[in-house]
């Protein structure tokens, strides 16, 4: 049983190409991670990982490894499907609304962590704004929502807050800002800048800093709820944006993306959303669950 964890690490480690990302996805400490790594590394008698490059690297060993490893995960995953069909649960299915900072900290690793417990429940992603997510639980599109809660009350829908993180400015490791001592959101407003539609709990900051600002309009030249299309924007360092650092995360540990603090800037308020007295419901429950785990193992983004 250790060898086949040990090969979930190398698995991870080969995706995420640091320590800190592979543990931080498989919920374990960089300590027990290492250890995992060199112990198979001793086993095989030579090193899996290159570790002069970053991001890490498979060696030609670590390849072969690598192969095994996929081998075995699948075939863990068939073994867990036929048990469950053993047991005559028939698959089930959450839909889920994601804002877009929610959907670039945690759509991935959720996808991960729930189909690995509940492999016969499929999962449905909406990517949709801050503000429009919590509508389509109203209207029945979506069974939960990860999405702002600034305005909706607790009589409506079943709400668990998620930790708050702070706007940061992220732009590439090129952008003239970077070499800056500080920035001020002025500073920012004079590059080109992609953002996704303005939350309620930003709107005050941004009208603190321009007075004269439509609260529906925004300083922004390209303003879109795809938070993938501004991340290729600003890795090209044609652009920088304001969002939760936390969504680029793996791209800032790589060093394709710097994070910047910013004076006064507010924080995230973003929830679990769902209808009224739902959480019965016991896949919804556990949905619930895993996401909270996931916020609370999620490392806050370092600054430059």
């Amino acid at each position: 049983m250790a060898k086949f964890r040990y090969l979930q690490f190398v698995y991870a480690l080969a995706r995420e190409g640091s320590f800190k990302g592979a543990a931080l996805e498989l919920h374990v400490s960089q300590p027990a991670l290492s250890k995992g790594i060199a112990a198979l590394e001793r086993e095989y008698g030579m090193q899996l990982f290159d570790r002069s490059t970053r991001p890490l690297q498979p060696t030609a060993a670590g390849r072969l490894v690598l192969v095994e490893a996929e081998r075995c995960l699948q075939g863990q995953e068939v073994l867990r499907r036929k048990l469950m069909a053993i047991e005559g649960l028939s698959s089930k299915q959450i839909r889920i609304a994601w804002g877009p900072y929610a959907y670039g900290c945690f759509a991935d690793r959720f996808a991960s962590a729930f189909q690995n417990e509940f492999p016969t429940v499929d999962l449905t992603y909406l990517s949709t704004s801050w503000l429009d997510a919590p509508t389509l639980v109203t209207r029945g599109e979506a069974d939960l929502a990860v999405a702002d809660i600034s305005t909706l009350s607790s009589q409506d829908y079943e709400i668990t807050p998620l930790r708050s993180t702070p706007i940061r400015l992220v732009c590439g490791p090129s952008h003239p800002l970077v070499k800056r001592t500080s920035v001020s959101l002025d500073d920012v407003f004079q590059f080109k800048l992609a953002i996704c539609n303005i939350p309620l709990w930003a709107r005050p900051w941004l009208r603190a800093n321009m007075p004269d600002v439509d609260p529906r309009d925004t300083p922004a030249c390209l303003v879109t709820d795809d938070y993938r299309l501004i991340q290729d924007l600003v890795v090209r360092n044609d652009y920088c944006t304001l969002i939760a650092a936390e969504a680029y995360a793996t791209e800032i540990r790589k060093g394709a993306l710097v994070a910047r603090e910013l004076p006064a800037a507010p924080s995230t308020n973003a929830g679990i959303i769902l209808p009224a007295n739902s959480l019965a419901n016991s896949e919804l429950g556990e949905a619930v669950r895993v996401l909270g785990e996931l916020d609370r193992a999620t490392d806050l983004v370092e600054c430059v």
